[in-house]
C-alpha cells in the first residue's frame, strides 16, 4: 500500500477480503499493487492456489522480477501493468535507477506477455522520448501501451506541450503504433459514445485496503474522503453517494470537454490539487493535443 509508512496487507485481511469478492462478485478480477507487490510474492502465490475462481493481475515496476516468478505468471495467467517510462537513462529519469535491474528480461516479457500494458508516465523530462520508448517496446513485442502526463502541471512548460503534440503525433502516423496506443483508442470509443468507464462508481471497481476498509479508488488509501466501509459492514452506499455528490462540471467549454469529463481520475485530482472537482491543468492539455492530433486525421 503506498502510504507516508508502508503497509502490507496481513494474509488473515487478505483471505477476507477474497472470501468477500468471491461471495459479492461475479467474474471477479483482483489487482495488487502498492509500493511494488512483488515484495509479498509468498501472499500472492498463496491467493492464486486458494482462490481458482478469481482472476489475478498486479501492476510492477518489475525489478523484483526472476524468470521463476515469470513462469509461474505465465502458468497462472496474470495479467501484468508494467510501469516503464522510456529506455536506459530514460527510465532512470524517473525510476531510480532501476533500469539495469530488469531490462535483461524486456525481450522475454514482450513475447510472453504482449498484451501486459506498457505504462508510461510522461514527464518533461522524457516527453521527447516517448515516440522512441513506444517504438522501441513494439520491436520487443509489446501490443499494449498507456501513457498520461504526470499531474505536476507546474512542471510543464508551452515547449513540453509542444514536444508532446509532436510525439503523439509521430504515434498516430505509424500504423502499427497507432493501433496499439491505448490513449488514442480510448478516445475513438469515448467519441463513438462507447466504452465509458465510471471510476469510483463502487460498482465496477473497489479498492481494498490494508486494513479491509473499502476505498473508492485504490490508489487513495490514507484519505477518508475515498472511504466507503469496510469488510465487515460492506460498501455503504450513502457515503458513495455523498462522494459523488462533491463532483462538479468543468466550467471550461473546450472541444475536448465532451471526452475529458469520461475521465475521471479523482485521485489524480485529490492528489494533485487536493480537490476531486478541480481537473489537472496538463491533463486538460493533453485531451485537447489529443483533440487535435485525431482531427488532422479523417479516418
Amino acid at each position: 500500500q503506498v502510504a507516508k509508512d508502508p503497509k502490507v496487507m496481513s494474509r488473515e485481511t487478505l483471505a477476507k477480503a477474497l472470501d468477500w469478492i468471491s461471495e459479492n462478485v461475479s467474474d471477479p478480477f483482483v489487482s495488487f499493487f502498492g509500493g511494488e507487490p512483488i515484495l509479498e510474492f509468498e501472499a500472492i502465490k498463496w491467493a492464486i492456489a486458494t482462490y481458482p475462481n478469481i482472476k489475478f493481475g498486479l501492476s510492477t515496476n518489475l525489478t523484483l522480477l526472476t524468470p521463476d516468478k515469470i513462469q509461474f505468471f505465465l502458468e497462472n495467467k496474470t495479467r501484468f501493468l508494467f510501469s516503464i517510462d522510456g529506455f536506459g537513462d530514460i527510465h532512470n529519469i524517473t525510476r531510480d535507477d532501476s533500469w539495469d535491474k530488469f531490462s535483461h528480461l524486456l525481450p522475454i516479457l514482450g513475447e510472453l506477455f504482449p498484451k501486459a500494458v506498457f505504462r508510461i508516465t510522461i514527464t518533461p523530462e522524457n516527453v521527447s522520448h516517448l515516440y522512441e520508448t513506444v517504438s522501441l517496446g513494439s520491436q520487443l513485442g509489446f501490443q499494449n501501451f498507456n501513457a498520461l502526463p504526470n499531474g505536476i502541471s507546474e512542471q510543464w512548460k508551452t515547449k513540453d506541450y509542444l514536444e508532446l503534440k509532436n510525439q503523439l503525433t509521430m504515434i498516430y502516423n505509424n500504423p502499427i503504433l497507432r493501433n496499439s496506443f491505448r490513449p488514442f483508442q480510448d478516445y475513438r470509443a469515448r467519441l463513438d459514445g462507447i466504452g465509458d468507464y465510471e471510476c469510483c462508481d463502487a460498482k465496477t471497481t473497489i479498492g481494498i485496503t490494508t486494513d479491509g476498509r473499502f476505498t473508492l479508488c485504490g490508489e487513495q488509501t490514507e484519505d477518508n474522503i475515498f472511504i466507503v466501509g469496510d469488510l465487515d459492514t460492506g460498501i455503504i452506499q450513502e457515503k458513495v453517494d455523498a462522494f459523488h455528490e462533491l463532483i462538479v462540471p468543468c466550467p471550461i467549454n473546450c472541444k475536448a470537454n465532451p471526452i475529458c469529463s469520461k475521465e475521471r481520475c479523482f485521485s489524480r485530482r485529490f492528489f494533485c490539487n487536493g480537490d476531486i472537482s478541480k481537473r489537472i491543468k496538463n491533463h486538460c492539455r493533453w485531451y485537447n493535443i489529443m483533440e487535435e492530433v485525431l482531427a488532422s486525421d479523417n479516418l
